[in-house]
């Protein structure tokens, strides 16, 4: 990828995301299957016995909450975020260690990263504590045992809501149980193309498992990235559904036509230079071809740094055209 620096100072949030946000290590060296897959996030969610759920708390209960777990978790080596930029949050949300919605700066709510800022921990999102481990492509057994270890920690030295009928309590009825949900970030644009997204949607139907978009719950698929996810305690349907999309994406890549691949590369490329403004549908369009160009020879780069760039266009959930013109902005300087 070439890269064109921007002048120093033109734009502090982009100054910002290239000399200070710091890339987690999930999104750093190679990854089981990184052609295809872009992470694996395993998510525990406990919740204090004594308190009502995050949205019937008063102000008083969620600093309450908040004071009773920071020192646990600081013991256990996540730090909490005091103050993070804007620039921070974006990579923070689109590395799937918090979730885009979360209401930064609200009393008693707080984020807590571990040093190698692949495991989060938020306080008091939709539940009291939200647990989150992500390795890079297909990591499922280390994420899960990285987020349960967390858990059993934090079970040990504070009191969890539990009860013998219903097992964890959430504030959502359908996580209780063993309130743990495992996803897997795969990247099909072939399979999606040529096989069509109904064959997905069987796939992982007959897997008893769900499928989500980019960005979680309740979003669209968008440029071939989908989330496949399981709230089974058992994981082995998850793993042998990622085993048949992986081999079934590798089959349907193995029939394209590189001179189609190569047109859709260069009006991903045209975009990129060409637009003062990029909406978050094209822009993560534009990568999808730009990766899949990547995996297959057709254009620079590794997939590896496409993530890292697919981790902060986010940005914010909203898309107006001051952060159109910064995730342009963003992508000419990888593109241009």
């Amino acid at each position: 990828m070439r890269a064109q620096i921007p002048k120093p100072g033109s734009d502090p949030w982009l100054d910002a995301v290239l000399s200070q946000v710091r890339t987690p290590d999930w999104l750093t060296g190679d990854a089981p299957h990184g052609d295809l897959v872009v992470s694996t996030r395993a998510r525990v969610l406990r919740n204090l016995s004594g308190f009502k759920f995050p949205r019937k708390c008063s102000e008083r209960d969620l600093r309450a909450v908040e004071a009773a777990a920071a020192p646990v978790l600081s013991d256990l080596g996540f730090q909490k975020i005091e103050l993070a930029s804007e620039a921070e949050r974006a990579m923070l949300v689109g590395s799937r260690l918090v979730s885009p919605d979360f209401l930064w700066g609200y009393p008693g709510r707080s984020v807590f990263l571990d040093a190698g800022r692949s495991s989060s921990i938020m306080v008091n999102e939709e539940d009291h504590l939200r647990i989150q481990a992500v390795a890079g492509g297909l990591g499922i057994p280390s994420a899960s045992g990285t987020a349960s270890d967390v858990a059993e920690a934090v079970e040990d030295r504070l009191p969890i809501a539990w009860s013998r009928e219903f097992g964890y309590l959430a504030s959502d009825s359908r996580n209780a149980g063993a309130a743990r949900r495992v996803g897997v970030l795969m990247h099909l644009p072939c399979l999606t193309l040529f096989g069509g997204s109904s064959g997905i949607l069987e796939a992982c139907a007959q897997a008893q498992c769900e499928v989500r978009g980019l960005f979680g719950e309740g979003t669209a698929g968008i440029g071939a990235f989908v989330q496949v996810s399981t709230i089974s305690p058992k994981l082995g349907n998850l793993s042998s559904l990622v085993g048949h999309l992986i081999d079934s994406e590798r089959a349907a890549r193995r029939k394209a036509k590189a001179a189609f691949l190569e047109a859709e590369l260069e009006k991903s490329i045209s975009t990129i230079r060409q637009s003062d403004g990029i909406n978050i549908e094209d822009a993560v369009r534009a990568l999808s071809w730009l990766r899949l160009g990547a995996c297959m020879g057709l254009a620079e780069g590794h997939p590896r740094e496409l993530d890292s760039i697919l981790a902060l266009i986010v940005i914010r959930e909203t898309d107006d055209p001051a952060i159109a013109r910064r995730r342009a902005g963003l992508l000419r300087h990888y593109f241009g």
